[in-house]
């Protein structure tokens, strides 16, 4: 048995403690309470990190439904314009239509451990444009 086990048995019993068990007990009462600290800090790391990721989610199902609905308006635009217009007129004004742009995110995310950063705040930028879209460096 331990110095720390007989203080705490002595304590149980309600035997009166020496100087150096009464040390004892707060250093344990001490490590135990910094342990709990460290258990609840983690805690929150872990439900802030799953909140993160549930945004992220929400943030790729938002965008991709963003470019779905751009695609169907630019369908629907296309359709409108062969029902008007005579088919080798309209043909030239789609051909004269920009490309729309890959809304998909197909970058993974950025590490938030730099979202602070400099370089953390580019790299997430940098994920985000579309793709062809990409700033000239």
């Amino acid at each position: 048995m331990s110095d720390l086990d007989h203080a705490i048995r002595a304590l149980r019993e309600g035997r009166p403690l020496d100087r150096g068990q009464l040390e004892l007990i707060r250093n344990a009462e001490r490590l135990r309470e910094q342990q709990r600290e460290r258990e609840r800090a983690e805690q929150a790391r872990a439900l802030a990190r799953a909140q993160e990721a549930a945004a992220r989610a929400k943030a790729a199902r938002d965008a991709a439904v963003r470019a779905e609905r751009a695609r169907a308006a630019r369908e629907s635009y296309e359709q409108e314009v062969r029902s008007i217009l005579p088919i080798e007129v309209a043909a030239v004004l789609l051909l004269g239509q920009p490309e729309p742009l890959d809304l998909t995110l197909d970058a993974p995310a950025p590490e938030l451990s730099a979202e602070t950063t400099r370089a953390g705040r580019e790299a997430r930028a940098r994920a985000l444009e579309p793709r062809g879209m990409e700033r000239e460096r």
